[in-house]
């Protein structure tokens, strides 16, 4: 199990395993609890009453009192700030990394210079596997969640095709993507 101590600030919510927000802070952790059938421990906050597992629903449940209250027993706590992760789009910004590195190592030139000069101009510079519209369709399908949610968060969706020059469904994908790829490139550090 992972612990933090003490919650700081009342701006980053905390997530325990059912999704629950929990406002936790010092002294708040009320009892530490194990289920007997899937063997899955949780923490009880604000001294509210647990009557079954949060995992499986069991009411086979054993509890004991907080060994120390300035620790918070959180579930995952690696993922607690997903929602405001900056590493929201890692996946895909790993594979357009990967193409520069590939386009880098056949043709020459240096990643910085490289992502510069797509930032300034996207239609003069060529990442390879990301040419041809296969491959762009292709790239698409793959990462179609991630594409789709960038392309809302800028309101591509709320343009007409007509007003982005496109005239079939086909077209419509591959110059979203294209989009895409651009918003992605700008989140490369």
């Amino acid at each position: 199990m992972k612990f933090i101590l003490e919650y700081r600030s009342f701006d980053e919510p905390i997530f325990n395993f059912d999704q629950t927000l929990h406002i936790v802070n010092k002294g708040t952790l009320s009892e530490d609890c194990k289920c007997l059938d899937c063997d899955h421990r949780w923490s009880v906050f604000n001294r509210s009453v647990q009557s079954k597992c949060v995992k499986c629903g069991s009411k086979n449940i054993i509890s004991s009192e907080s060994k120390d209250s300035n620790y918070v027993d959180l579930y995952n706590l690696d993922q607690k700030y997903e929602s405001k992760s900056s590493d929201k789009y890692d996946e895909v910004i790993k594979d357009i990394i990967s193409m520069i590195e590939s386009t880098i190592e056949n043709s020459g030139g240096e990643f910085d210079s490289f992502i510069d000069s797509y930032k300034k101009d996207p239609s003069s510079v060529k990442i390879e596997g990301l040419i041809n519209d296969s491959d762009i369709y292709d790239f698409y399908l793959k990462n179609r969640n991630d594409i789709d949610e960038i392309l809302n968060d800028i309101k591509f969706y709320d343009e007409s095709p007509a007003e982005n020059n496109t005239f079939g469904l086909y077209d419509y994908i591959i110059n979203g993507t294209n989009r895409s790829i651009i918003e992605f490139i700008n989140k490369i550090n």
